[in-house]
């Protein structure tokens, strides 16, 4: 399934999808309670997905980075739902 996706995201325009992604996240940080934080985890799991699919290709720094700011986004989109 992950590297489907990867596909697909290589046949897009790069700044599109990259723009596309910006706006979801300002928009799951801004909008308030279970909305933003259901957003917030649907941008998580996608993000999570290309993680899978390109940890080969990363060292371990990098796979660090990435897993720090997946968990940063799980928490705040807990905290989104608990308030």
């Amino acid at each position: 399934m992950a590297q489907r996706v990867v596909d697909r995201l290589n046949r897009l325009n790069r700044t599109v999808a990259f723009v596309a992604t910006m706006v979801l996240v300002v928009a799951a940080l801004l909008l308030p309670g279970v909305i933003g934080g259901v957003l917030l985890l649907a941008v998580v799991a996608g993000l999570a997905i290309l993680l899978q699919a390109t940890w080969p290709r990363h060292d371990s720094r990098r796979r660090a980075a990435r897993l720090a700011v997946l968990v940063l986004a799980v928490i705040i989109a807990v905290l989104k739902l608990t308030s």
